[in-house]
């Protein structure tokens, strides 16, 4: 039987941004791919049915000239999630999720991560 390390806990990280309440949660589990998976609800806590497009931008502040930008894909209610292998490299980042609303608005929403 091999031993394994144990996956890390994940970081989670929320902030009001544009009369949304978006919640942050990013899993890195070692030797595979990590998850970012983004809650997105209005103020009061209800889940949003007009969002049209949820993407993530992840910079790395010791490289902050290279942005990696990638579609969230509609898992259910409110949650929007993406898997990658680079949010592997340990590192502080900076991820921006980008919300379009089905009327056309934009709202951004930075947060700050030690992974």
């Amino acid at each position: 039987m091999q031993l394994r390390a144990p996956d890390l806990s994940p970081q989670v990280v929320a902030q009001e941004c544009g009369g949304l309440r978006v919640q942050l949660t990013v899993e890195r589990r070692r030797q595979s791919a990590a998850v970012a998976d983004v809650l997105i609800t209005d103020a009061a806590g209800q889940i949003l049915p007009d969002l049209s497009r949820v993407v993530l931008a992840f910079t790395r502040t010791t490289q902050a000239n290279a942005t990696t930008t990638l579609v969230a894909q509609h898992r259910e209610a409110g949650h929007y999630t993406t898997i990658s292998q680079f949010l592997l490299m340990s590192d502080s980042w900076t991820v921006e999720v980008i919300m379009r609303r089905a009327n056309g608005v934009t709202v951004n929403c930075m947060f700050f991560v030690a992974l």
